[in-house]
């Protein structure tokens, strides 16, 4: 018999419809030999990007009993990963479930914003239940922009010096997290990539992709999902970062290519064989 398929409490919202959060997480990580075992922080018609005004079931109330329910039936995992949630009430929850959980590998996207602003109903207050959040967090995937927010700096569309992103790196890891990956920097030759910082060792790691004139919900979700099937097989965070950028890369511009609406997210489907067959090859590199 082979190896039992390793288990992650999912804790993200679930959409009616819309290629985001659990939508995109349970079928990446399946395809990676993950069981993911949904935890929806809330329900919507769709996602919040394009087609006006969601209907919202906040999902809060149930958690407790959830969990209570699955640790008296002795259910372990072996890694907790969380993404969208409701409100700041629901961080602290969801801090809490975090906390109780003795699996080493917790990975936090810190979903707050994009292009430099906050999401519809997001604030200062929420940024600070989620900097105590990420305090608990043994990995966080934040975009530029949650970068420039945990850090309480003004958003620049700018490129950043190499040694300014370093020092903003090391500022994020030390909340709390060892990893730190950002996504969608701009470096100092133009060039757009993802980074990470391993506080344990001091050491950074990029690789540049190719930049779409084009922002596809969901696409934080794809990269975190595939960052934490990754891990759980045991890659290093090099390795990690180059194979969870490089399938973005693929599923964006077969997307991009096929001109859809862009509401209907990133059509990753076709792309999960190379998960599967791991024909991606990390191409990160240390700076």
């Amino acid at each position: 018999m082979g190896d039992k398929a390793k288990k992650v409490l999912a804790i993200n919202d679930l959409c009616a419809f819309g290629k985001v959060s659990l939508n995109v997480t349970i079928p990446i990580l399946a395809t990676m030999g993950v069981q993911t075992c949904p935890l929806p922080t809330m329900i919507l018609s769709t996602h919040t990007d394009g087609y006006g005004c969601p209907y919202t079931l906040d999902l809060s109330a149930s958690h407790y009993p959830i969990l209570e329910h699955l640790q008296q039936s002795d259910i372990k995992f072996d890694s907790v990963y969380s993404g969208y949630m409701a409100n700041k009430k629901q961080v602290s929850i969801v801090r809490e479930i975090i906390k109780s959980q003795s699996a080493k590998l917790k990975l936090v996207d810190p979903v707050m914003g994009d292009n430099g602003e906050y999401y519809t109903f997001f604030n200062g207050c929420y940024l600070q239940e989620v900097k105590r959040l990420i305090a608990e967090a043994y990995i966080i995937t934040p975009n530029i922009t949650e970068a420039f927010l945990l850090l309480g700096k003004e958003y620049k569309v700018t490129s950043l010096e190499t040694a300014t992103l370093k020092e903003y790196l090391k500022h994020l890891a030390d909340i709390g997290p060892r990893y730190v990956v950002v996504t969608s920097v701009v470096f100092e030759d133009g060039k757009y990539g993802n980074v990470a910082y391993d506080k344990d060792t001091n050491r950074f790691f990029k690789i540049n992709f190719n930049h779409y004139p084009v922002t596809y919900p969901g696409t934080g979700d794809i990269f975190a999902s595939v960052m934490l099937g990754c891990l759980l097989s045991q890659d290093d965070i090099k390795e990690a970062l180059g194979i969870s950028t490089l399938f973005c890369e693929s599923s964006v511009k077969h997307t991009f290519f096929q001109g859809s609406d862009i509401r209907e997210g990133i059509h990753f489907e076709r792309e999960l064989h190379r998960l599967n067959s791991k024909s991606l090859i990390s191409l990160a590199e240390e700076f």
